[in-house]
């Protein structure tokens, strides 16, 4: 799916192909989110920066616990087997309903999502007044057609 741009050379058009696939050929953007995978990423893919900056090289960083997670195998011993991923990926396009935007698998990526929605929803209740100052109010009841 990957095409040549034939003036400079770029690759592309993956993106705009499936944006401006006219409705009614059953084309759909999925963006599947696993959490961790028993593959070799971790592990023999993942190569450690020669020399990190010393901004980052707190301990107590969520960067810095993430990656001593990736790199202990009792962090990795309850990751998925990637072809449940792909069972799960199968499940989620065959089950003869709307296939989501997002799609996390494993409790894992569930549970990121489910703590950033709520981190989300905090900061747009908190800043909900500043918004409704910005514009027509009334906009918002106009949006019903978008549901």
């Amino acid at each position: 799916m990957r095409e040549d741009n034939p003036k400079n050379g770029q690759q592309g058009g993956v993106i705009m192909n499936v944006l401006l696939t006219p409705h009614g050929y059953s084309v759909h953007l999925c963006n599947i989110e696993p959490g961790g995978v028993k593959t070799n990423y971790a592990t023999s893919s993942l190569k450690p920066m020669a020399k990190q900056h010393p901004a980052y090289s707190d301990p107590r960083y969520p960067s810095k616990q993430l990656l001593r997670h990736i790199a202990s195998e009792q962090g990795r011993a309850r990751w998925a087997e990637p072809s449940a991923i792909a069972a799960a990926m199968y499940q989620v396009v065959s089950r003869e309903k709307r296939i989501p935007i997002r799609v996390p698998l494993g409790s894992d990526a569930w549970g990121m999502i489910a703590r950033d929605l709520e981190s989300t929803k905090t900061d747009l209740d908190e800043l909900k007044d500043i918004s409704h100052l910005v514009g027509d109010p009334s906009l918002l009841d106009s949006l019903h057609f978008l549901m």
